[in-house]
């Protein structure tokens, strides 16, 4: 009888420090001032690891916003539509640290999406509506250029809590480029000129097919763009 109580307190203790070693990533972010999260979201920095809390925890703005189709193409879907603007919704959101963001649809033709953390309307509508450009500029992979993503990977990041770049890695990109944070973990070194923009874009879609067989954007440029692209 011993040994049973005896194993279930051991149990008992064992979950809740587990649950404390899992819960502490999200304790110590929400210990953080917002000033601090905001910095730190803004770098880029947000651990992946915590748990995203909702709008009755958090606070927030909720969205609901209308698919405008009276300019949809006459060989695209108001379906097609839809999901493609859920997708520019979600890659939007999600490149300012706006994590697990609940983007769904309402009926035919509305999306509703809830921001939490994010309770100023304006700032918002402008996380939303602001308009993604599209850049094409070049990769360096010069021996300088992997010494500063070495120094990146060694000091955990590139940047600082402000979203600048730390001094130790600055100092080692050649003259003419800037370190960005990727989508996947890592940096990336890249000119700080911008050759080629999206305002030169006159159609882009995904394609199946090629020697791969795999899914590929396609785009057309206008005369202009092309001649910069080639």
């Amino acid at each position: 009888m011993l040994n049973k109580l005896m194993w279930k307190w051991i149990a008992i203790v064992g979950a809740v420090i587990a649950s404390i070693w899992l819960l502490y990533p999200t304790i110590e972010w929400y210990s953080k001032t917002p000033k601090e999260r905001t910095e730190l979201e803004v770098a880029r920095m947000r651990p992946k690891h915590i748990l995203n809390l909702g709008l009755d925890l958090r606070g927030g703005t909720y969205m609901v916003l209308e698919l405008d189709i009276s300019k949809l193409p006459k060989n695209e879907t108001v379906k097609d539509a839809m999901d493609r603007a859920i997708e520019i919704l979600r890659n939007r959101i999600d490149q300012y640290g706006v994590g697990e963001t609940p983007i769904n649809r309402q009926g035919d033709r509305w999306i509703a999406v809830q921001l939490p953390g994010i309770a100023d309307p304006t700032a918002a509508e402008e996380l939303i509506g602001k308009t993604a450009l599209l850049e094409f500029r070049i990769v360096s992979e010069s021996a300088e250029a992997q010494k500063a993503l070495e120094k990146a990977q060694e000091l955990g990041s590139a940047f600082d809590g402000s979203g600048k770049v730390l001094p130790e890695v600055a100092k080692l990109l050649p003259p003419g480029t800037e370190i960005i944070k990727s989508k996947q973990d890592g940096y990336m070194v890249l000119s700080s000129s911008v050759p080629l923009t999206g305002a030169h874009l006159e159609n882009a879609r995904v394609e199946t097919g090629g020697m791969s067989g795999f899914p590929h954007i396609a785009f057309k440029l206008d005369s202009e763009g092309g001649k910069i692209f080639s």
